[in-house]
């Protein structure tokens, strides 16, 4: 688009074709830049193909629900109120119930240690994953918004991040569990594939972000 119109395009929710994404370009529309997806600590199954496929095609993630209805900011754990309802009625859009805690305690845990809250660390976390992850937001009070902005500033250390991210990582499927194998990589690929640079361009999300 060169006067008025569409100058991005991007998409919530959905599987992919990857047949479909380099068309715009070929043709010279306006190309997809984004794509919003559910994603936070316990719930990790968009890594198995839309994560890996806005990697590959230069898109930014908009993660929405980062803390997971309020779950990773650990109010729950004390009883707190929220969005989250076991007694939810059928037909109530809800995404997140109670379950194992596991997680939700080691992100306490952590941010006890660093002097942060929670959701900060929830936040900081997912903003440190591969690619270009934006966290969406959901705060419902001023004190809320300010608390999570200032996760932007936050930055978690690697043995954080690798205790973090064992301790929420979710079973993929095949064939990603399978080659994230390090013998079946290996194999695959030769052991010097980490010496490979990835020279892909990330042209379109400076331009167009």
């Amino acid at each position: 688009m060169t006067t008025s119109g569409v100058q991005v395009v991007a998409s919530a929710n959905i599987t992919w074709d990857p047949s479909n994404l380099p068309t715009a370009e070929l043709r010279g529309w306006t190309p997809f830049v984004a794509l919003q997806s559910r994603y936070n600590m316990l719930e990790r199954t968009p890594e198995s193909d839309l994560v890996p496929m806005a990697d590959a095609f230069d898109l930014a993630v908009v993660a929405w629900g980062p803390l997971a209805e309020g779950r990773l900011t650990g109010k729950y754990l004390e009883g707190g109120q929220g969005r989250l309802r076991d007694d939810a009625a059928e037909g109530i859009f809800q995404h997140s119930w109670s379950g194992p805690d596991e997680t939700v305690d080691l992100v306490v845990r952590i941010a006890g240690d660093i002097g942060c809250t929670p959701a900060q660390v929830a936040l900081a976390w997912l903003a440190a994953r591969r690619g270009n992850i934006i966290p969406l937001l959901g705060a419902t009070s001023v004190s809320q918004l300010d608390e999570n902005l200032a996760a932007a500033g936050m930055h978690l250390d690697d043995d954080q991040l690798r205790v973090l991210d064992k301790a929420s990582a979710p079973s993929l499927g095949f064939p990603h569990d399978l080659l994230q194998r390090e013998n079946v990589t290996n194999g695959t690929y030769g052991d010097q594939w980490r010496l490979v640079d990835d020279r892909r361009t990330k042209h379109r999300l400076s331009t167009h972000l």
